[in-house]
């Protein structure tokens, strides 16, 4: 007899358990078909009413859905690192009255220039050692140091083609770089020249000319024949 009350005991029990999961699925059914009863309404704009029937379509086609994707590989979106385009900025700040070896210095410590007499040498080179003025400049770490400096003064790189022939001489090679405004006296090119020893040295070719550049360097690099500076 005890062990009747016993079995009895034990079904009862697992009974209430079924009845309380049954409770529970039967919530659960409940809420999810009034939540997407509220996501067809908010879709759609208008008042609509899912029905029970309904409710179970729906899950019907998300269990065949479940069961298709079962067994495929999950992809994961690829997340590419980037850079933050504000850490490639630097402000340069270039007190009144300084020269070139205080703002060379100043450049150095910002890591933007590695040698202060090889910065000395580029800008002179491309004459603008006087183009610096005082002020706080937020500029863009360049790939090259020219081009930093270029930012920094305010003057935009150019490239200038020319082709010089056998027949052109110092004044034709100054009046041409004239009309093409790379120069603005043909005849401080031309006694540039002469300083230099260099009128007669012009040699024929096609060259590309990296602007800005001292006249020096120009005539440099049309009497050595290097057509890439």
């Amino acid at each position: 007899m005890k062990i009747f009350h016993k079995v009895q005991d034990s079904v009862l029990t697992v009974f209430k358990y079924i009845l309380l999961v049954i409770f529970l699925l039967v919530v659960a059914f409940v809420i999810k078909w009034r939540i997407d009863n509220i996501n067809q309404v908010a879709k759609k704009n208008v008042n609509v009413s899912l029905s029970i029937k309904d409710e179970i379509n729906i899950l019907k086609k998300q269990y065949i859905t479940l069961t298709e994707n079962e067994g495929s590989t999950l992809e994961l979106p690829k997340v590419e690192l980037t850079e933050d385009p504000l850490d490639n900025y630097v402000t340069v700040e270039i007190k009144d009255g300084e020269n070139l070896d205080e703002i060379g210095q100043t450049l150095k410590d910002l890591d933007l220039i590695e040698d202060i007499n090889a910065f000395k040498r580029v800008c002179y080179n491309m004459a603008i050692e006087n183009s610096f003025k005082a002020g706080s400049y937020k500029i863009e770490k360049r790939d090259t140091v020219r081009e930093t400096l270029l930012e920094l003064v305010g003057i935009s790189p150019k490239v200038c083609e020319i082709t010089v022939t056998e027949e052109m001489g110092a004044m034709d090679i100054a009046l041409l770089l004239k009309e093409r405004e790379v120069i603005q006296d043909e005849k401080a090119f031309v006694a540039v020249a002469e300083k230099m020893g260099k009128v007669e040295d012009f040699k024929p070719g096609k060259y590309e000319i990296n602007l800005p550049l001292r006249v020096s360097k120009m005539i440099e690099i049309l009497t050595i024949g290097d057509e890439k500076n």
